[in-house]
């Protein structure tokens, strides 16, 4: 018997979007043709609906240990899924910091009792002298790393050593000297650590997060021999106009930039490898205080907001497919862990859509603990159904499994 059959999808497979049946097995997908004629313990009749791979956010804070009140892995991770994220991958500036081996066996183990999707965490950076056993515990990539905090001199030996694991470097390009002298994060701050982070790198891999400006994207794409780049949604839907109306709930590093490069990320977005939340969560009352800690929540709209804009005809599925899933697995290596879209032998991590279901951003129907979003009546597309390989993990019409909770697994 199959664990479960998808009748009647319109899937992305490929590229293009066919009609066919899915066949699952032990959570991996073991058959995919038009009609599939055999017994299951499961069927699912999409009528139809649009079947897509499950997004893959690289850049999300689930908080949670001390600072669980803003967030924590199954709240976290309740976003994810009802967004239509079925991987995430968590930074290592918790508190306390990932920069440990018993500090990461212990955010694995915390996460794999709570969470709903599969993850990966980041090594964290301020102890290079154990990165090697970050590594060994299964810690991927590293960062990412507030360039910030560090002259020049001082990050070349950390990414030398990531470089000699053979791991990523995810950089928050912003250059100290410049931040040190401007507060308020000007683009040439973000230009000039990007330029530092190119020359000082020997040949390691990279990754720059949250690249807010167009500029940013051009020159790691001309001058970064093979460096990735990522872009978030709020550098892409929202800008300094919306500051005043959000207060501190539009407070965030690298901060909301002009209008017009708002429309010239878009105009890149063949260029740019990855979009991500960067899903940083605070508290409201943390967020109206006068000194506001920067970020936001987004793991829940990432793919909601970018799906609307597809139907709006300013992007491709295609290309959004590339962005959140094809793109994010490739250069993070989860397709070696099964991310392969859908796909024989990939994992059944699957979407349902229906492209008609357009709905505003709604604070009070998200799943993240801080409660707010800087997205409020924006229009999305969200998910009918999210499943983590083969099991259903959200619906909307019954909300969060949560018998489901830990069923998300760590991919090292």
């Amino acid at each position: 018997m199959s664990d479960l059959i998808i009748r009647n999808a319109r899937a992305y497979i490929d590229g293009r979007l066919i009609d066919a049946d899915i066949r699952i097995e032990d959570g991996r997908i073991v058959e995919i043709k038009k009609d599939i004629q055999r017994a299951a313990d499961s069927l699912l009749d999409l009528k139809g609906l649009l079947l897509l791979p499950g997004a893959i956010d690289v850049h999300v804070h689930m908080r949670d240990g001390r600072q669980a009140h803003k967030e924590d892995w199954f709240t976290g991770t309740s976003a994810a899924a009802a967004g239509g994220v079925t991987t995430v991958i968590d930074q290592p500036n918790t508190d306390p910091p990932i920069t440990t081996r018993k500090r990461l066996d212990e955010r694995i183990k915390r996460a794999s009792s709570m969470a709903l999707v599969d993850f990966q965490i980041n090594g964290g950076v301020d102890k290079p002298e154990n990165f090697e056993e970050l590594y060994e515990g299964g810690a991927r990539a590293f960062g990412e790393i507030f360039q910030y905090k560090f002259e020049p001199d001082s990050l070349k030996p950390i990414l030398d050593k990531i470089h000699d694991l053979g791991a990523i470097a995810t950089i928050h390009a912003e250059k100290k000297s410049c931040v040190d002298k401007n507060p308020d994060r000007p683009h040439n701050c973000e230009i000039e650590g990007i330029k530092d982070a190119l020359f000082i790198n020997r040949g390691g891999r990279m990754h720059f997060c949250h690249i807010s400006v167009p500029q940013g994207v051009d020159l790691i794409k001309s001058e970064g021999g093979g460096a990735t780049l990522e872009v978030t949604p709020h550098h892409l839907f929202l800008c300094d106009k919306d500051r005043k109306r959000l207060g501190g709930l539009g407070w965030m590093n690298p901060p909301l930039r002009s209008g017009a490069d708002r429309k010239g990320l878009w105009e890149r977005l063949d260029r740019i490898d990855i979009i991500a939340s960067d899903h940083a969560p605070h508290t409201l009352e943390e967020k109206l205080m006068e000194n506001p800690p920067p970020g936001v929540p987004g793991v829940e709209t990432l793919l909601p907001l970018m799906l609307y804009r597809v139907k709006k005809g300013d992007l491709t599925l295609n290309r959004l497919v590339k962005l959140v899933s094809v793109n994010p697995a490739s250069i993070f290596g989860l397709d070696r862990s099964g991310k392969k879209g859908i796909s024989v032998g990939g994992d059944a991590d699957l979407i349902v859509v229906d492209m008609d279901d357009e709905r505003a951003v709604k604070e009070d129907e998200l799943h993240s603990k801080c409660g707010w979003t800087p997205y409020e009546g924006t229009i999305g597309i969200f998910p009918q159904m999210t499943l983590v390989r083969g099991e259903v993990v959200y619906e909307r019409s019954c909300g969060v499994d949560t018998s489901r909770k830990g069923w998300g697994g760590f991919l090292d």
